[in-house]
């Protein structure tokens, strides 16, 4: 076993026995007989048991982690990138301040006449 999935053992033994204690004391609090009560902490803890071993096993199953190295800023593909980007946003900003609205380009000469002449 590797260091994590012990670490995680050592912890998940305590905590049944503590989830066993606890659904058994909580049955014998409302009232239940005392057969019943540790059947049923008996089967919560089992159920947790066999849901934390399924845990990690998966855990231990994880494929080992590769550090991300990180691209150097003076790389051309990223001065490429940021360069193109630096291209999309003046772009943006000339059309925004160049675009008119069309009714203000061409005014709409009925727009202005009455309905009498």
């Amino acid at each position: 076993m590797s260091e994590p999935s012990r670490a995680l053992v050592n912890i998940l033994f305590p905590l049944l026995l503590l989830v066993f204690l606890g659904l058994y004391v909580a049955g014998l609090a409302a009232g239940v007989e005392p057969e019943f009560a540790m059947l049923r902490a008996g089967l919560g803890s089992l159920t947790l048991a066999v849901v934390g071993r399924f845990a990690t096993g998966m855990l231990e199953n994880l494929p080992p982690v590769v550090p991300v190295e990180e691209d150097d800023p003076e790389s051309t593909a990223t001065m490429d990138l940021m360069s193109q980007i630096a291209d999309a946003q003046s772009l943006r900003a000339a059309e925004s301040e160049s675009v008119v609205p069309p009714f203000v380009q061409t005014p709409n000469p009925t727009l202005f006449t009455s309905a009498k002449e």
